[in-house]
């Protein structure tokens, strides 16, 4: 994000605000004389490297006590038109077999938006979870057919349990509807699934547009941060 950027440059927030109350991750950080080691879920080589210059810190990738019994399956691209209808009829098809569906959007009104089309389609309960002053996880286990949207928020820390039924039939589906912009972030989206050794599933279903200017402006990007690095 930017706040946690600016201090990269030496660079903070001038005008005070609710912003300037929070620390970055490189801020705090550089608090420590010395750090011996950090976890959580690894980045890509970009992220990786940055722990290794900034930091001094190796990462290691420690692998699971338990097997891991999370089924991919291929990834979807869609057109504008035809996007949310895929995802309904993802969401419908594997609630029909007895799985529960984590259905995850980029953002709040992506996901009011396909909340009130699921609802229309869908037999089993359907909770909206896009903000924690205003929305909750259901309290109980989820059962077969019932759905959550949410956004990202639902990737940080939450533990979704599913009843025994939803575990027989295949466990909670992860429903990703967009292309996250670093595999850490998705990685911890799909890890909402298969968790503790329980079976689980997941997939990617992808605006076609959205994705292909998602990935032009992140070129731009990654072009411009090198120029200003040679500048230097």
């Amino acid at each position: 994000s930017l706040h946690d950027a600016l201090p990269i440059y030496q660079l903070s927030v001038s005008d005070f605000s609710l912003t300037t109350n929070f620390m970055s991750n490189y801020t705090f950080y550089n608090r420590f004389r010395k750090i011996h080691g950090l976890t959580g879920t690894l980045g890509n080589q970009w992220d990786k490297q940055f722990l290794k210059d900034t930091l001094q810190l190796q990462c290691l990738k420690i692998p699971s006590s338990r097997k891991e019994l999370i089924l991919p399956y291929p990834m979807l691209m869609a057109e504008e038109d035809a996007w949310t209808e895929e995802i309904i009829k993802e969401a419908i098809g594997k609630g029909s077999k007895g799985q529960a569906v984590l259905l995850i959007c980029r953002d709040i009104n992506t996901a009011q938006h396909i909340y009130k089309y699921v609802n229309q389609y869908v037999k089993g309960k359907v909770f909206l979870y896009c903000r924690d002053d205003a929305h909750s996880l259901p309290k109980d286990k989820l059962e077969s057919g019932d759905i959550v949207i949410s956004t990202a928020l639902a990737s940080r820390g939450t533990d979704i349990k599913v009843s025994d039924k939803v575990i027989k039939c295949g466990g909670l589906h992860v429903l990703l509807t967009y292309l996250p912009r670093d595999s850490r972030t998705e990685r911890q989206i799909i890890g909402r699934t298969g968790r503790k050794g329980l079976p689980g599933s997941c997939r990617l279903i992808i605006n076609r547009n959205q994705t292909q200017q998602q990935l032009q402006r992140s070129e731009e990007h990654t072009s411009e941060l090198q120029s200003r690095k040679i500048s230097r």
